[in-house]
């Protein structure tokens, strides 16, 4: 009995090396190692890019995920962010009116949109795979949308506010506040933007 159960580890591990590429044991252990500092590294990383970010600086992992924190920046801005429940965008202003303008485009059907505290003053055109929006806005809370668009990439075409081009630090991403280097950009469920 003691002698299947070596002749199977023994064909397991020749099965494991063969997998990986390994031509003996020692290039096996030596590669699972490095994957593991890999991996560890790569998530102390992420957990240290989070903290500073600055415009254009793309963090490590996972750059859309989380919400931002809506006290740490004064209005008028955009916060856009991804969770389990979809993309979110919100605006804030301060106590001027502003009038936010956009066009998001998807590569997936948009579902489940929800509008959350839009005023009846605004305008969202919501379409198979795109939304236009002008919404004026006067205040210190945030207010403005959520929908899904599958695994799809979510294009933001047009931001602007008062009808002027946005400056980029108005624009607020992910729980990691990183701003991106221009308008257009592509955002991407689990993966970098494109500009």
């Amino acid at each position: 009995m003691k002698n299947k159960i070596i002749i199977a580890l023994s064909v397991l591990l020749i099965a494991f090396m063969i997998f990986a590429g390994c031509k003996t044991i020692e290039d096996a252990v030596k590669e699972s190692v490095e994957d593991s500092v890999k991996d560890a590294v790569t998530e102390e990383v992420s957990e240290s890019v989070l903290k500073n970010f600055k415009i254009g600086q793309i963090p490590v992992g996972a750059p859309n995920y989380g919400q931002p924190d809506f006290t740490s920046k004064q209005g008028p801005l955009y916060f856009i962010w991804r969770d389990n429940n979809g993309w979110h965008i919100r605006i804030k202003s301060n106590q001027n009116n502003h009038v936010f303008n956009g066009k998001i485009t998807t590569t997936e059907k948009i579902s489940n949109f929800n509008k959350v505290g839009i005023p009846t003053l605004a305008s969202i055109d919501k379409g198979n795979k795109e939304i236009k929006f002008t919404i004026p806005f006067k205040g210190k809370n945030t207010i403005g949308f959520d929908f899904k668009a599958g695994n799809g990439d979510v294009r933001f075409q047009t931001l602007s506010i008062d009808g002027n081009p946005i400056v980029m630090d108005k624009i607020v991403i992910s729980r990691a506040m990183w701003s991106p280097l221009k308008v257009p950009f592509t955002l991407k469920p689990n993966g970098a933007p494109s500009f």
